[in-house]
């Protein structure tokens, strides 16, 4: 049910600076090949010498304007996927590529007289061809998914902190935020998700009670190694101690230096309590 919400709350057009640009590039790369495939139909598909002109100008039009439309729908299907597919969502625009593309090489290959069978499976080859060897490539997205497979990590999300940081940089602060409690909601295992969040909450929208729960349900619920925890809880004592409220740090880093004893972050934890001990008692 959230995600339905979600889907209905959000513009499918939603698209970053970075996405943006690659696709345009990728645009204007593309739209003059399908003008020429458009022109080249014309000519071929003419049913008399007098009509050619005719068939090549609405040729050239017609695939040009379904090469823009490829394009612009590309980033609304994108989010679609990723709202109904979660972290497979990258397969429905990996489709869309495949089926727009095998559809004008179709219609090339068929105009030449090509038998269907030939020209349906050239059409599957040079499709599927483009949209693994460029369009899924170009904006890395697709090295990224097979360098996790075959890392052993199919599926892993990619990350959108440089994205995020830009966002933040341009004084889309509200922008940056709802983006990564998108990205935490989605991944909550994720290292760097809840962490991130909470130094957005606390640095740029000086908000530490929200920047506390967030870093809090972070070191609850994301994957992470004892180094990582002990980031988090810098982090925790950090924010606590910039609004006042170290008692609310005292647990975690009691339950850490528990768990951890003997090592490094278990000795740093037990460290941070004898401070706070020291000072007077008043948060133990």
């Amino acid at each position: 049910m959230t995600d339905i919400v979600r889907l209905l709350t959000k513009p499918l057009w939603r698209e970053d600076a970075m996405a943006r640009r690659a696709r345009r590039i990728r645009q204007a790369l593309v739209t003059p090949v399908m003008a020429l495939a458009g022109f080249i139909w014309g000519a071929l598909a003419a049913p008399a010498p007098t009509e050619v002109l005719g068939w090549v100008a609405g040729g050239a039009l017609g695939f040009s304007l379904m090469g823009y439309l490829y394009f612009r729908l590309e980033p609304a299907l994108q989010h679609l996927g990723e709202h109904l597919f979660g972290r497979f969502g990258w397969t429905l625009g990996l489709i869309w590529d495949w089926v727009v593309i095998g559809g004008v090489v179709f219609l090339l290959t068929d105009v030449l007289g090509m038998p269907t069978f030939n020209a349906v499976t050239s059409a599957v080859l040079i499709g599927g061809t483009y949209a693994m060897g460029i369009a899924w490539f170009f904006d890395d997205g697709g090295s990224r998914a097979l360098g996790g497979f075959i890392a052993g990590s199919w599926g892993r999300p990619r990350v959108p902190f440089s994205h995020i940081e830009s966002m933040i940089a341009g004084g889309d602060v509200e922008g940056a935020l709802q983006a990564l409690e998108d990205f935490v909601g989605r991944y909550p295992k994720d290292a760097r998700g809840w962490i991130t969040l909470g130094r957005l909450l606390d640095k740029e929208l000086d908000d530490p009670d929200r920047a506390f729960n967030a870093l809090r349900d972070g070191l609850q619920t994301a994957r992470l190694t004892v180094a990582q925890k002990q980031r988090y809880l810098h982090e925790i004592v950090r924010v606590c101690d910039s609004c006042d409220a170290m008692h609310r740090a005292v647990p975690l880093l009691a339950d850490f230096s528990a768990d951890h004893q003997g090592t490094i972050q278990g000795d740093w934890a037990g460290g941070q309590l004898r401070c706070l001990e020291e000072e007077g008692g008043a948060y133990l």
